[in-house]
Order: C-alpha cells, then structure tokens, then sequence
C-alpha cells in the first residue's frame, strides 16, 4: 500500500510540475507601436513687406567689371499654397547706380515647403541690356534668419553702359536678398 500511495504522489506532482511550466514555445513578442507620421512640411508664407538688397554687376571679355547697389522693395499680397505675386521695385545709389538698377513691376513665383524659390519679374528687370539670355527667372532659397537670396544665371547680354551709350557684350548676373520689414 505504501509503494501505491508513493507511485500515486510521484504521478500527481508530475502532473503539477507539468501544469505549472506552461507551454515550450516561445513568447510572442509584445508589437511596437508604429511611430506617428512625420508633420507634413509647411510652406512658408511670403506675404507681407519685404526690403531689398541686390546687386547688378556686368563682366566685359575686356576685364572690365561693373557692380552696382539696387535697394528696394516686394510687396507680396498674394499667396496660394506655394504660388505668390505682388509688385517690386527699386533704384540705384546715385548717377550710375540708378541708370543700371532702376525697376518697378510685378513679380510672381512659388516657394516649396524646403524654402527653395523661384521667382520672375514682369515686365523682365533688364538693366539696359537690349539682348539678354534667359528668362529672368531668379531662383534661390530662404535663409535661417528668415531673409531670402535669389540670384540669376549669369547670361550673356548686349547691354549701354558706357559713357557714349555704345552697346558692349558682358555677362550680366543679379543676386538679391530680401528681408521682411517689421
């Protein structure tokens, strides 16, 4: 009776043993959440004010070359999405700054969510330049401090400046950096 009850306790805490390891395969793993998509990027707004800064500089095959200061201003009313308009304009620094810099039109262009822009200047800012390469189209991008450069290819051009108003061929560039007045 003794080596029964033995056999029945051994086969009972097998039985428990058995019960309390659960089961040989291996956890599922806990899921991760997905991460939450990334912000779609905003698109600057160009509205508002802005001063300008630019320069107009002309390189003759001579070695002859002429910089010119043209301080002015965009006024950018409109803005769809990344599309924007409004008027610019500005003048030079005194008798040759204001034959080669003087300006007043309407600009349009599109800015993208990375600050890159395009912009152009209707009519065309010719800077006394007959013949001109191109479209006018500057292109450029947005500063950290919230200003933004834009500047044009250079292009070959058949611009008047010299003294006796004779056409001369140069290679023409424009760079312009605005900042939004406050």
């Amino acid at each position: 009776m003794m080596l029964r009850a033995s056999v029945a306790a051994a086969v009972l805490a097998s039985a428990v043993v058995a019960a309390g390891c659960g089961s040989t395969a291996p956890a599922a793993p806990t899921p991760v959440p997905a991460p939450a998509p990334a912000p779609a990027p905003q698109i600057p707004s160009l509205v508002g004010e802005w001063r300008s800064l630019a320069e107009v500089s002309f390189d003759e095959p001579n070695g002859w070359k002429g910089r010119y200061s043209c301080p002015g201003s965009w006024s950018i009313t409109s803005q769809t999405g990344r599309e924007f308009s409004g008027r610019a304009g500005w003048q030079g620094n005194g008798f040759n700054g204001d034959r080669y810099c003087s300006y007043s039109g309407g600009l349009s262009g599109v800015v993208n969510p990375d600050g890159t822009l395009t912009v152009r200047f209707d009519p065309i800012f010719r800077t006394r330049c007959s013949e001109m390469d191109g479209d006018g189209t500057m292109s450029g991008s947005m500063n950290p401090d919230g200003s933004a450069t834009v500047r044009t290819n250079a292009v070959a051009a058949t611009c008047i400046h010299d003294p006796l108003g004779h056409p001369v061929k140069v290679t023409r560039t424009f760079v312009m950096t605005i900042m939004r007045r406050v």
